[in-house]
């Protein structure tokens, strides 16, 4: 839930966020290509307020389908699609969509393929693996995923769950780039780290790739970093575990012993008690 009617522009559903009209089909088409606690949906907001990229959200998203749906009073997810096409263009013919993998297998069950023809490909990435899996194990807990939403008490640390966690991220990582790599989709890479440094000069980078103007500047998004003393304690927890696993396990490899060879049977016992 957002947190204060102040940032009901940045409620994803709302009307605030759509451009005029757009009559027909996008003629450019994009898709942010990311995996959950990527940055992506900072991303997203930094490329809305260029106005020259659509509003590329979570369309694919199966528990957002039902909200589109009532929005639009339509029943399926090509009909949103239809609606989101005239909402969510921007006014130079942009329409972009970030999705997790997960989301875009569900999507492409539903028969979007003949409306969504993807001309450009932004694989959005974290390069400190671990700190997305803590910060997605976090947000899976606490259910707030993003900056906007209220937060549950911290929760207890959870091993279990941060590995849960690199596994589904390193799935859909190699999903997405195997995607890539059939479908030859020449992809622009931006990382996280580098966004949060260095954000209009990320946003101008993806500009220029796609042959748009440059922005002198950007307004604030009203979206925080979410990682904190927890984050930061967890991830600590981790690696000491990770390690110390390490050191016994590098341990117990010096202290067995070769395997003796097995010894030879007997010629008694190999002819039955009969020495030959």
């Amino acid at each position: 839930m957002i947190q204060s009617d102040r940032f009901a522009k940045w409620n994803p559903f709302d009307s605030e966020c759509d451009f005029p009209r757009h009559a027909g089909p996008p003629p450019h088409q994009y898709l942010i290509a990311s995996t959950q606690r990527s940055g992506s949906y900072l991303l997203s907001y930094l490329l809305r307020e260029t106005g020259q990229l659509g509003f590329p959200l979570e369309y694919l998203h199966p528990e957002h389908a039902p909200m589109w749906q009532q929005r639009f009073g339509v029943s399926s997810l090509n009909e949103v699609i239809l609606n989101l096409f005239e909402r969510r263009t921007s006014p130079n013919g942009w329409f972009g969509i970030k999705a997790h993998w997960p989301h875009y297998v569900w999507a492409r069950k539903q028969g979007v393929d003949d409306l969504l023809r993807f001309g450009r490909f932004i694989r959005m990435e974290r390069e400190d693996r671990l700190a997305q899996a803590v910060s997605l194990a976090l947000a899976r807990k606490t259910g707030a995923w993003v900056s906007l939403q209220q937060k549950d008490a911290a929760p207890a640390y959870d091993d279990a769950a941060i590995s849960g966690a690199l596994d589904t991220l390193d799935r859909d990582s190699r999903a997405w780039d195997e995607w890539a790599r059939t479908n030859g989709a020449k992809s622009l890479h931006i990382v996280y780290e580098e966004l949060v440094a260095d954000p209009l000069g990320v946003v101008n980078h993806v500009l220029r790739e796609f042959g748009l103007d440059e922005v002198d500047s950007l307004p604030p998004v009203p979206l925080q970093k979410q990682a904190s003393a927890v984050n930061g304690e967890w991830i600590r927890r981790y690696n000491t575990r990770t390690e110390r696993m390490k050191r016994m396990l590098k341990r117990a490899g010096k202290s067995v012993l070769p395997a003796k060879a097995a010894p030879r049977p007997s010629l008694r016992a190999s002819t039955g008690g009969r020495v030959r």
